[in-house]
């Protein structure tokens, strides 16, 4: 258990790109490794979801784990907030900067960053953009390219839909039409009923997840009731404003390479990030640092929380291997080509 005279926690407010932005670092110590957590989305906070994460993995007696609700998300929500003519690039950006706050703040020379999802897209093209102070990308349910994978998810619905001859599942697939959505409406309606078919977390349903979100979200000691509210009502605004951009994402144009090491972390029943177009991006990319693909066989889109053991075993080996107090050969895990 982690000593209270010598343990971590700092909720601060920092200026992100000219927009206020809210980051909590938890840990058991103040000389442990730093990992920076980028979420889900787009429009998801993160900073409500520290016990459940921390319960599940117990990640913060390895790190210094930091939460980040990025620009418009949670914490970070207000009537302010702008993305620009360019959003996607805007939060390449504010990633970077905030890499830079941390090595200064917590007094470190180099950090790893855990993504999911969206977040995995963006950290893996902030690295491609400046891989300084990156000790390494670990890579969760990564969007390779929306261009391909959008049509395979909606070709997963209509499959499932039909197998099943859930009659309001093709109802509503008929009258979405197809994606790529530009609004947050018709994609939320769909991640409904991919969450519905398994294709996000293979046991728990759209309900389920809903619930438990809101009530980590309302019973959060970081938030206050407004700021909760805030962050309910600003993820459609997120999403209206990152969605016709996200639909040019394609890490095999956008970071054929990169420079630091990197791990992708693949469900094997993950229908939103297809695994098909994971080991493609793993196959061509040039990663003269190393990469690793890992498959967790039986997760759809969530691995940390379907295979909390498998996942919580994978981080605390990256912590040791930051402390240096690992082998050479776990030290120079980056300098592998691995597919397990």
């Amino acid at each position: 258990m982690a000593n209270k005279s010598t343990s971590v926690r700092l909720l601060e407010r920092v200026s992100i790109g000219n927009d206020r932005q809210w980051v909590l670092v938890r840990g058991g110590r103040r000389d442990l490794p730093v990992l920076l957590i980028l979420q889900a989305g787009p429009g998801f906070p993160i900073i409500h979801e520290v016990d459940a994460l921390q319960k599940r993995l117990r990640w913060e007696d390895a790190y210094r784990v930091v939460y980040w609700d990025m620009r418009g998300c949670g914490k970070s929500s207000h009537p302010d907030v702008s993305f620009g003519d360019a959003p996607l690039e805007r939060l390449v950006l504010d990633i970077r900067e905030v890499i830079d706050f941390l090595l200064e703040r917590l007094e470190v020379s180099e950090l790893s960053l855990l993504r999911f999802s969206l977040g995995a897209s963006l950290s893996v093209l902030a690295a491609r953009r400046s891989p300084k102070g990156v000790h390494a990308l670990i890579g969760v349910g990564s969007d390779i390219c929306l261009a391909e994978s959008e049509p395979m998810a909606q070709d997963f619905l209509w499959q499932e839909a039909i197998r099943r001859n859930h009659k309001k599942a093709l109802g509503v697939l008929g009258k979405l039409g197809d994606p790529p959505y530009a609004r947050s409406a018709p994609f939320m309606e769909r991640a409904k009923w991919m969450t519905a078919f398994g294709a996000i977390h293979r046991t728990e349903r759209y309900g389920s997840l809903l619930l438990k979100n809101l009530w980590r979200l309302f019973s959060s000691p970081d938030y206050s009731v407004k700021e909760a509210f805030r962050a309910l009502g600003g993820l459609s605004a997120v999403q209206d404003a990152l969605l016709p951009a996200m639909k040019d994402l394609d890490l095999f144009q956008q970071a054929p390479k990169l420079d630091v090491p990197i791990i992708l972390v693949q469900g094997r029943h993950d229908k939103v990030a297809p695994g098909l177009l994971t080991r493609r991006y793993f196959d061509l990319l040039d990663a003269p640092e190393g990469k690793m693909l890992l498959w967790f066989e039986s997760s759809a889109h969530m691995p940390h929380y379907e295979e909390p053991g498998r996942f919580a075993a994978l981080m605390k080996e990256m912590g040791v291997s930051m402390t240096g107090q690992a082998g050479q050969d776990q030290k120079n895990f980056g300098r592998k080509v691995i597919d397990r």
